[in-house]
């Protein structure tokens, strides 16, 4: 594990860590799978995932059924919000969302402002924000499956995102803030 891997922004000084504000959240014009424009909804859970994924690559596609499980793990403490950065067409986002992520919430970010905001980088990568105060609680990958775009292991070992999680929740340190996240880049179309 890289040293840059283990810091908890907990430990550092407020004026250090990364927050994000709520108004500027729910702020930003997005899409619904069938292309109306909405904003986001305002959320009383304690956390917030925020996860980039795309119709076009296929670890948002592998990655489905584990975020699902993830979903129904932790669904009453925590808001999971799909983000298609780019512009799709609107099917194409409608059975992305049929076919692999049924019970989350998705919505289109054509103007890529929201992904900016978010400072998302590849897809799938999820932000965990503390729905509280606006804190980063944890940026990067899902899992450490995902070795390099078409390689991934046998078995994974490190559940970064469920670890996060449980941890906070738990009311427990989360050791791995950030871990890099493998995928398709997000583009700036």
């Amino acid at each position: 594990m890289q040293w840059a891997n283990v810091f908890c922004q907990t430990d550092f000084p407020t004026e250090g860590k990364k927050i994000f504000s709520k108004a500027s959240l729910t702020s930003y014009s997005l899409q619904l799978p069938a292309g109306k424009n909405t904003h986001l909804p305002v959320s009383s859970k304690k956390l917030l995932v925020f996860v980039f994924l795309s119709p076009e690559c296929p670890l948002s596609k592998n990655y489905s059924l584990k975020l699902s499980g993830i979903k129904k793990k932790y669904h009453e403490q925590v808001s999971f919000i799909g983000i298609i950065p780019g512009k799709f067409d609107s099917k194409e986002v409608v059975e992305f969302q049929r076919d692999y992520l049924s019970s989350w919430t998705i919505f289109s970010d054509n103007t890529l402002k929201l992904t900016r905001y978010l400072q998302g980088k590849v897809t799938p990568e999820v932000i965990v924000i503390n729905n509280q105060n606006g804190l980063l609680i944890y940026k990067g990958a899902i899992d450490d499956w995902a070795v390099s775009p078409g390689k991934t292991r046998q078995h994974y070992s490190n559940f970064y995102l469920d670890n996060a999680l449980s941890n906070f929740l738990n009311n427990k340190k989360i050791l791995i803030s950030y871990h890099k996240p493998v995928g398709c880049f997000i583009n700036d179309f």
